[in-house]
């Protein structure tokens, strides 16, 4: 086990000292380099081939001083070395260190890794960004990120430096991994698991809650951390003062998200699914993946939320994986820290769009602010902002098939882009919204717990928000038979809330189970709004326990504790339902379609069905009703229950929609 220091270091920081017969032990054997001498420029140019600058690391105490000493080799001859994983920080927040004989100023977080790391008797060589590249050389650092993911892919170990043990909670998190990593050992494949039931022991163990204070850390909302742990051959995580396998711990992760959704809602703990699924990045990481057929737009679309200090990096960052290398090897984007970020964007959205077709487009999210602007809104990921939790048809595994399966229009024309920028594509204009209701946070948080603590009266009572307002809404268009589904309103309610998914797969597979889950989530939730003793309690329940024991709506005599006997999953049906309404609206459109769409969309959106386009995408008209093209901005795609199976296409080929030009600007 680590020891701690016996006082703080001068710089205030406070990682222990690594117990030296651990696993880091430095590389032995060392080839020939080029020492720089304190005579010499600190940063020779490095603009050719695959040349780089390694740190060898002085030994040292906790309270010594750090050095280090540069050196340049050719990374196919260069000696063992270990790379640092580690977040930058604030780089204003800065200490000295010695680097060949001189003072060098790193930030607080680098300097806290360099006294984890070391040694106190042997020097270790190791390699850090933002020592070993020169920052100040936009060339160099456009050079050296080309090759980034070799330098990875070569280094021994990677050492994913969390830094301090905030809660005390590291020893729990190291055995907790331990625990799960070796009963996930003892099973062929995660998904054969069982699932996590509030009967087992693990469902309320008291360590969850050190998982949950290490995943808030900073290093997991940073975008260069999926390359450095993916392309590594052996990561370990440090945190604190003890150790453990990055793998194991997405053993750990994966696990908490195929067969614990539990944990979410009793300890909030909900892991980046970027890690989980895109922890390998060998050339044969199919293999492992619990993705095997995703594709580079998955990758970019999965990472759009993690953060960087320069917005190119949010591409960069992801060209060491396998899917960023053309057919000839080369690099799908060759990195240029020159290019203004948003031209970036639109260079790598052209490509992706002549590979991946129209579904691009589903990576798009916006405010209204971004949507009002000048720039292409077809284009994904150029805005900072990350709204939804889960996007809708950019995965190739969700079962949506709005296009019906028809790649191109009649007319034959592929998508194209102009010399505006302006996307065109040929489409039908199936629907327009008529009413719209963001989801807000009161929808989000309504555990199962939290209104179980509403209804006994622990909880205030909860003021409108926007599922009550859209079930208020629907509830008197069913009354009106103004619903595009006929008397079982509550079927295609219930799917649309879930996008029709459940743990990422197609809930009408499992219809019996979905109505339970619904019938259970929706007695507590109907009983936490509305009371439990107001008439719309009394009127609706009843045919809420019909509709989950039959399927249908038909009115029977049943009690409200009948109703709560159903061997429902409600947790199961709020997780799956918060998943999809974070950062989106419900909608009905004119026809009287449900669904779920951008947050900023609003009455009068014209609902459309393009081929090629998996979902249906909510377009926003800029031009005059009788222009042709018709000229749009791009809202976002949408699920619109109904129209997920190519019920629009056939109508074209009944010819009840005609299909027409769009030039999406």
């Amino acid at each position: 086990m680590a020891k701690q220091p016996s006082q703080l270091a001068s710089e205030n920081v406070d990682p222990v000292v690594p117990d030296q017969g651990n696993v880091f032990e430095p590389g032995a054997s060392k080839k020939e380099f080029l020492p720089l001498g304190a005579s010499q420029p600190l940063y020779l140019p490095l603009v050719q081939g695959q040349v780089i600058r390694l740190i060898e690391l002085q030994p040292g105490t906790w309270n010594d001083a750090v050095s280090i000493r540069l050196f340049i080799t050719e990374l196919g001859y260069a000696p063992e070395y270990d790379a640092i994983s580690y977040v930058w920080g604030d780089g204003s927040n800065t200490v000295p260190i010695l680097c060949n004989g001189r003072r060098f100023d790193v930030t607080v977080n680098l300097c806290a890794a360099f006294k984890r790391i070391r040694l106190e008797h042997q020097t270790r060589i190791v390699w850090a960004d933002a020592v070993c590249i020169n920052q100040q050389s936009m060339p160099e650092r456009s050079h050296h990120v080309a090759f980034m993911g070799d330098v990875y892919r070569h280094a021994k170990k990677v050492l994913v430096c969390l830094g301090k043990d905030v809660d005390g909670g590291a020893e729990h998190v190291a055995s907790l991994v331990h625990d799960v990593s070796s009963m996930v050992r003892q099973h062929p494949a995660i998904g054969e698991m069982p699932r996590l039931t509030p009967r087992n022991p693990l469902a309320d163990d008291a360590r969850w809650k050190a998982v949950v204070t290490m995943h808030n850390l900073p290093w997991f909302t940073r975008a260069w951390v999926i390359q450095e742990v993916g392309l590594a051959r052996d990561p370990h995580v440090l945190y604190g003062g003890v150790s453990f396998s990055y793998r194991d711990l997405m053993k750990l992760a994966e696990w908490c998200m195929e067969c614990a959704p539990i944990l979410e809602v009793t300890f909030g703990l909900s892991f980046f699914s970027i890690h989980a699924s895109w922890g390998d990045w060998s050339d044969s990481w199919r293999e492992t993946s619990l993705y095997p057929d995703s594709t580079l737009l998955e990758l970019l679309n999965q990472s759009r939320g993690l953060s960087c200090r320069d917005d190119r990096d949010h591409i960069y960052s992801l060209l060491g994986h396998p899917l960023a290398r053309l057919e000839g090897g080369g690099l799908l984007v060759t990195p240029d820290y020159s290019k203004d970020p948003m031209h970036v964007w639109f260079e790598l959205a052209v490509q992706l769009l002549q590979q991946h077709g129209l579904r691009v487009l589903s990576a798009v999210e916006h405010n209204s602010e971004n949507l009002a602007s000048p720039y292409p809104s077809w284009v994904p990921w150029c805005w900072p902002e990350e709204y939804t939790s889960c996007s809708l048809g950019v995965f190739p595994s969700f079962y949506y098939g709005a296009d019906g399966g028809m790649a191109l229009p009649p007319s034959g024309a592929k998508p194209w882009v102009d010399g505006h920028r302006q996307l065109h594509v040929e489409g039908a204009l199936v629907d327009v919204l008529r009413d719209v209701y963001v989801f807000t946070p009161l929808d989000l948080s309504a555990s199962p717990a939290k209104l179980h603590d509403m209804i006994s009266g622990l909880e205030p009572e909860e003021p409108q928000s926007g599922l009550r307002s859209a079930w208020t809404r629907i509830r008197g268009l069913a009354a009106e038979s103004s619903t595009a589904y006929g008397p079982d309103w509550l079927t295609p309610f219930s799917l649309t809330l879930l996008a029709g998914l459940s743990a990422y797969k197609s809930a009408e597979l499992d219809m019996v189970n979905h109505r339970h889950n619904c019938a259970a989530y929706l007695s507590l939730w109907l009983k936490a709004v509305f009371g439990p003793d107001g008439p719309e309690i009394q009127d609706v329940l009843p045919r809420i326990k019909r509709w989950a024991t039959a399927g249908s709506m038909d009115d029977v005599p049943i009690s409200i504790d009948e109703l709560q006997s159903l061997e429902g999953d409600a947790d199961r049906y709020f997780v799956d339902m918060k998943l999809m309404c974070d950062g989106r609206s419900f909608f009905v459109t004119e026809k009287g379609y449900f669904g779920i769409g951008s947050w900023i969309a609003k009455k009068g959106d014209l609902v459309c069905v393009v081929p090629g386009a998996k979902c249906p995408f909510v377009l926003r008209r800029v031009a005059d009703e009788e222009s042709r093209p018709r000229k749009c901005r791009f809202v976002q795609d949408a699920y619109v229950h109904g129209l997920m199976r190519g019920e629009a296409v056939s109508s074209v080929g009944d010819g009840q929609l005609d299909v027409e030009p769009f030039a999406i600007c």
